[in-house]
């Protein structure tokens, strides 16, 4: 099955989908973020999910039981680069698709135009022209979108950690060091290591690739690197191979402190980061934290 046709068999797929979530046709409603390893949903697509230069996931949500929202879309895989579907105001039918990225705070940012679902041909038995140009359209993008990941996001990201790095591990030439040889890789996908902010988005792509406990362990055999990364010419492997390990910590941290924000309904992106403190392999509970937090009781523990 060539990308064309893949392309086609999933956007039928998905569009069919959100119809019957929806209530305009009949068949099972199911849900789910595809972009999980784990996640049930893939197996309704997963003849149509690799393609020669990247993969696309699924993700069929729905807000108080309302699917007719952005919430659903097709990933280009380990991104927020997106199609993204246009809904009957009355019917709440699919009516056309668009590329777009989802920003923070809920925005879109537009890379195409809408195409109407009636043009692309998904129940035909051959893609037709419009369906092509669609994906070529998006493959266009997709390579644009991979030679411009440098965001204000990736660069804050980038601060964020070297400054956790200064308050709780080292000097801020180390914190520089490893810093600049994360910023020579990318992912295989191409997608740059500080636009990964979700701990379980970059530990499931070394897990998946069999590298589970890599970047804590001792030793030399940096070519294992190569299966999740590709790496400039230049850098130091020891630098990167340490950078990773903090990197996942920094992430983790992060995702736990989230967590407690939406346990607790509190906000604690006013704590400086110096309160939350790496030591040892781990974390260091403070009475401070607990304080401005207004929590009381803190476990976390960072593997």
């Amino acid at each position: 099955m060539n990308d064309y046709m893949k392309f086609k068999k999933i956007l039928a797929w998905f569009v069919n989908q959100l119809n019957v979530n929806n209530n305009i046709i009949e068949g099972e409603k199911v849900t789910g973020r595809g972009y999980n390893n784990n996640s049930s949903l893939r197996k309704y697509y997963a003849d149509c999910r690799s393609y020669t230069y990247f993969d696309l996931d699924c993700t069929i949500n729905h807000q108080y039981g309302n699917y007719a929202t952005t919430s659903n879309y097709i990933n280009l895989a380990n991104t927020s680069f997106n199609i993204i579907p246009v809904f009957d105001d009355g019917s709440k039918a699919v009516t056309s698709l668009y590329i777009g990225n989802h920003l923070p705070k809920k925005a879109i940012e537009h890379k195409s135009d809408t195409v109407p679902v009636d043009s692309l041909g998904l129940n035909d038995t051959e893609p037709n022209q419009a369906l092509c140009n669609f994906f070529d359209i998006f493959n266009f993008k997709i390579s644009e979108y991979k030679r411009n990941l440098t965001t204000d996001d990736e660069r804050e990201q980038r601060t964020a950690f070297r400054q956790w790095y200064v308050n709780n591990v080292g000097t801020a030439n180390s914190a520089s060091t490893i810093s600049t040889a994360i910023g020579k890789s990318r992912l295989k996908n191409g997608r740059a290591v500080f636009s990964i902010l979700d701990f379980d988005e970059l530990n499931d792509v070394i897990v998946t690739e069999g590298m589970d406990g890599y970047f804590e362990a001792r030793g030399s055999d940096y070519s294992k690197m190569n299966t999740v990364f590709n790496i400039e010419a230049n850098t130091q492997m020891d630098d990167l191979k340490n950078g990773i390990k903090f990197y996942l910590r920094f992430l983790k941290i992060r995702d736990s402190i989230d967590l407690i924000d939406e346990e607790n309904n509190t906000d604690s992106s006013f704590l400086p980061n110096e309160i939350v403190l790496y030591h040892l392999g781990g974390l260091k509970e403070t009475h401070n934290l607990l304080k401005r937090a207004k929590l009381y009781e803190l476990r976390i523990r960072v593997q």
